[in-house]
């Protein structure tokens, strides 16, 4: 009897936790977004921005400044999104993605192709 009574209690336990974690939205645990390393930022190509081969790119979307010719720009490999150097260096410090689109920066392996 007290055997049943003890088996009885414990399923009823399980069955109360069962609905209370369920009911419980658990929060999802993020990725910290990792910067990269500063080897594959200074491998990242830079150029000397020139408004007419650059027509595309018209400002900087991190600091909202305009290009002008001359400026020091760095196109990211894989969504062709342009900023200063001096801008996006110091994003890529804390960040592996792109600050426009969010797209991954570099390949699987380890660089940008």
């Amino acid at each position: 009897m007290i055997v049943r009574l003890v088996l009885w209690l414990a399923a009823l336990f399980d069955r109360h936790m069962a609905r209370s974690s369920a009911s419980t939205p658990q929060p999802p645990n993020p990725l910290p977004d990792q910067g990269l390393d500063e080897m594959i930022i200074c491998s990242l190509p830079s150029v000397s921005y020139n408004a007419e081969a650059d027509a595309r790119l018209a400002e900087c979307a991190i600091c909202l400044m305009e290009f002008v010719d001359g400026d020091v720009t760095r196109v990211l490999p894989h969504c062709g999104h342009g900023f200063h150097v001096s801008c996006v260096d110091r994003w890529l410090r804390c960040h592996s993605s792109c600050p426009s689109c969010r797209g991954s920066v570099v390949a699987e392996e380890g660089c940008y192709k």
